[in-house]
Order: C-alpha cells, then sequence, then structure tokens
C-alpha cells in the first residue's frame, strides 16, 4: 500500500481533527478566502468526506498523507482502489460506493447508523448489519467512506446540518409529513430517538412485532401525554402561541380533557352534606300530639305484664299468652289511628330528590292513611313520599 511513512499514529477516529489535516495537505487546496470556503463546506460539513478525500489524493497521484489505523484503512483502501481498481479492487468498499448509489436502501442504512450515536461502535455496527442483512465489513466501509458520523457523535454543527440543514422549526409545518422526503424522516426518528429498532420498522425490515410491543407498554399514556405538552411548549417557546398550529390544539384538547375528568372525580367524592337534626326536628313536628283522652285510652287498654306490637300503618295492638302452650293468640283490636295530616307550626326546607331531578322544597305537614307510605306537603300542595325526602344544611 502507498501509505506514508509518519512519526506519528493518530487515534482511529475519522473526526473533525483528521478531516482538518486532511484539508490542509488537500492537492486542490490554493489561496484566497472563496476556496478556503469550499473546502470546508467539502471536508467538513460532507458525511462522504471519505471517499471525496481518498478520490482527491488518488487523481493526484499522491500517497495517502497520513498513517491511520483501525477503522480508518477504509480510507487507505478506498485511495489504493482509486489509484488502481484492478490491483487494488476491495469487494467491501465496492459494495459500499454501490449502497450509496441507491437513494432508497442508503437512507435506510444512515438511519440505522445515526440512530447509535454516542453508542460503543463496534457493538452498534454489528447490530445494523444483522438487522441490515448487509455484510459487517460493508456496514462498516459505508460508515467511514459515506455517511461519517460515529466518531463525530459530538460534533453538534456538522450532525444539525445532515438532519436539520434549516432547523427544527420545520417540523412545525402543516404539511410537514406530506412536504418531507422519507429518507429525511427515516434519518430524524433515528437521530431523535436513537432506537435501531424503531427505524427498522419505519423502513420496513420487520414484522409488525415492534408495534405490539409499544402498545404493551404499561406507561404508554403518560409518555404520549408527555411528548404532546412538550411538543407544545417547545413551539410556543418559538413564538407560536398566537399561530394556529395543530401540536398546540392537540396539548389545548388534552388539558380541557384532563381538568373535565379531575373535576369530576372530586365531585363524585366529595361527601353530600346532610343534616340528620333537620330530618329528626321535621319527623317530631309530623307526629301527632298525645291529648289526655289519648293517655286515659291507653291506661285503659293497658295492663301490667302485658305485651304490644306495633303494625307497619302505626297501629298498636296489645299480645294475649297463653301460659300453658305461651301460644300468641289473635290480636284485640287496634288503638286508634294517627291523625290523616299533621301540619308543621312553619315550612321546613329540604331536598326533593328522585331519579329525574334534585329540587329544593318547603313542607308544610306530614300526611298519613292507613295501608299507604307517608307523604309530606310542600307549599306547592304537592305530596312527596317521604322516601324521597332528604334534610340538608
Amino acid at each position: 500500500m502507498l501509505v506514508k511513512a509518519s512519526p506519528f499514529t493518530y487515534p482511529c477516529r475519522v473526526d473533525a481533527n483528521l478531516i482538518q489535516r486532511l484539508a490542509r495537505q488537500n492537492p486542490a487546496n490554493a489561496s484566497g478566502m472563496a476556496r478556503a470556503s469550499d473546502l470546508f463546506r467539502q471536508f467538513y460539513l460532507d458525511p462522504a468526506v471519505g471517499w471525496h478525500v481518498a478520490r482527491s489524493f488518488a487523481r493526484a497521484s499522491m500517497t495517502f498523507p497520513e498513517t491511520v489505523i483501525g477503522r480508518d484503512h477504509w480510507l487507505v483502501c478506498a485511495h489504493m482502489m482509486h489509484l488502481d481498481p484492478s490491483a487494488h479492487h476491495d469487494h467491501d468498499v465496492d459494495a459500499a460506493y454501490h449502497l450509496s448509489q441507491q437513494p432508497t436502501t442508503s437512507a435506510k442504512l444512515k438511519a440505522m447508523l445515526i440512530a447509535g450515536l454516542g453508542e460503543p461502535v463496534d457493538a452498534h455496527l454489528d447490530i445494523v448489519a444483522e438487522k441490515a442483512g448487509i455484510p459487517r465489513r460493508t456496514v462498516e466501509a459505508f460508515e467511514i467512506l459515506f455517511f461519517n458520523v460515529l466518531d463525530r457523535h459530538e460534533d453538534g454543527l456538522y450532525l444539525s446540518e445532515i438532519v436539520y440543514p434549516d432547523g427544527r422549526l420545520v417540523e412545525f409545518a402543516g404539511d410537514y409529513f406530506e412536504s418531507t422526503p422519507i429518507s429525511d424522516l427515516l434519518l430524524r426518528a433515528g437521530y431523535n430517538h436513537r432506537d435501531v429498532d424503531l427505524v427498522a420498522h419505519l423502513s420496513g425490515l420487520d414484522d409488525a412485532s415492534f408495534v405490539a410491543t409499544l402498545a404493551k407498554l404499561k406507561d404508554r399514556e403518560a409518555v404520549l401525554e408527555k411528548q404532546i405538552m412538550g411538543n407544545a411548549q417547545l413551539m410556543i417557546q418559538s413564538g407560536a402561541l398566537n399561530q394556529r398550529s395543530v401540536g398546540v390544539e392537540r396539548a389545548t384538547t388534552l388539558l380541557t380533557a384532563s381538568r373535565s375528568a379531575r373535576n369530576q372525580t372530586e365531585t363524585l367524592t366529595c361527601p353530600v352534606e346532610y343534616d340528620i337534626s333537620a330530618e329528626l326536628a321535621a319527623a317530631l313536628e309530623a307526629v301527632t300530639p298525645i291529648t289526655v283522652a289519648d293517655r286515659q285510652e291507653a291506661r285503659a287498654v293497658s295492663r301490667p305484664g302485658r305485651s304490644y306490637w306495633s303494625d307497619d300503618a302505626g297501629n298498636i295492638y296489645p299480645f294475649d299468652y297463653d301460659d300453658d302452650t305461651d301460644d300468641i293468640l289473635a290480636p284485640s283490636q287496634p288503638a286508634t289511628p294517627s291523625a290523616p295530616m299533621v301540619r308543621f307550626p312553619k315550612p321546613i326546607p329540604a331536598i326533593w330528590r328522585n331519579a329525574d331531578f334534585d329540587k329544593p322544597v318547603r313542607l308544610v305537614a306530614r300526611m298519613s292513611a292507613p295501608g299507604l307510605p307517608d307523604h309530606y306537603l310542600t307549599e306547592a300542595n304537592v305530596g312527596i313520599p317521604v322516601s324521597e325526602v332528604f334534610f340538608e344544611n
């Protein structure tokens, strides 16, 4: 190989430092600000800088100016192929070049590669090769020569120029999905989420098992809610508060639904205030006052050792027992029933509550009839079953 001897051996990283050194030694280098600008754009911002560097030095019939080790040896392999394709043909370099010329396949491979930013490079390359079904050496050559990102994971300006050349604000447009190429959508999915499985699924490299896995996540609703709210907050901080936006509208709808559910829960769990003293006062007011005649009648029908019982209508009956058999004999005639209506000294406020409504009323009397349930009479001259009347503070 035509490799220039050097007293220094640099780490196996095709990063900004190596690219800067190669740019200074580029045979096409020339003086002038315009030429310097072209070189910066060509070398620093071009993800295929490895392939262009190798071709540039080969066309000038120059030996490769740097001593490289590890994965960087693909630069020298490409350089040698450019010098003499027949004598120095490399199958993996050739395969990587042809992959770079296929837009769809290249886009999928780039998205999976960029999903591994910050991860151990060798392990990530193994994963990408397995999911893509491409030889590992070919994937490695492709990354070094045509999509140099793994060694430059800390180079924010370079990565943003590749993934978001116009910034993230493009994602706020209503027609973002319709106007953005599929290759850019895949690349941004890998860059934002660093999830090779996600990119593989979006690229069509697997079945629906990835979606099934997402559906089984216990906190999926909370995660989705956080993403919606976070996206809206980002848009607002970007100055889109007064603009029509689907993202902000969705967040607003989510906030409204959340508050409605919270208020409903508080209403259901709030205990209903209940005034038992008011109910007791109403019941006492409904009791027929005991007169002197009532007391005399009670003394006439009662005697020591005798038992009495009352039916549902309030009628009182005495029990007669046989001392030998203890059999209960037929009851005697009932006592005088209570008055059919007892008016209260003053109206009593209450709530008439049934299956259709809750209505405030004012009670003026209690009505009774043998064999029928008691009713309250309201100021509007309406009878209400006692079971539907509730007393509150």
